[in-house]
């Protein structure tokens, strides 16, 4: 084992330790691994995930703001049908009330389970796909009501 040290600035040290490995089955020192990180036009090419660039970042968390507003939207409608769904689900009996409650529920949720679904099966392999899917969502989960004169 052999050491060196480094004087630093003031009372820190730097120690740097190494050990020579060796395989046990050989009696023969083992081989290094390459730990240099490979670049981007790289992993592109070998078919492996990166990390995402600024721009996707951004426009992901663009998506997810977009989201969660229609989240708050949703729940805001539901809140503003209220009456409207007493008075509905008094006629529906038991089952028509539970299921209505259900879907006012899911409304709110959809959003953010569609987000988080999209980046689970598209977010780190197929950018493209995941924010098409995204842009689509926008679209399908959009809060109509809010956007009708007659609203809430």
């Amino acid at each position: 084992m052999t050491e060196n040290t480094t004087e630093k600035s003031g009372s820190w040290r730097v120690t740097e330790q190494t050990v020579p490995q060796k395989d046990p089955l050989k009696n023969t020192p083992a081989v290094a691994l390459d730990t240099t990180v490979a670049s981007a036009p790289e992993e592109a090419a070998a078919g492996t995930p990166g990390q995402m660039r600024s721009f996707e970042v951004m426009l992901s968390g663009v998506f997810g703001g977009v989201f969660m507003l229609y989240s708050w939207a949703w729940v805001v409608i539901v809140a503003g049908y209220s009456q409207l769904n007493q008075l509905t689900s008094q006629t529906a009996g038991v089952v028509g009330s539970f299921l209505q409650l259900v879907l006012y529920g899911m409304a709110a949720v959809a959003t953010p389970l569609w987000f988080l679904s999209a980046f689970l099966c598209w977010g780190r392999n197929k950018r493209k796909l995941f924010f098409i899917v995204l842009a689509v969502g926008l679209v399908v989960l959009a809060p109509l009501p809010l956007f009708f004169k007659g609203g809430v």
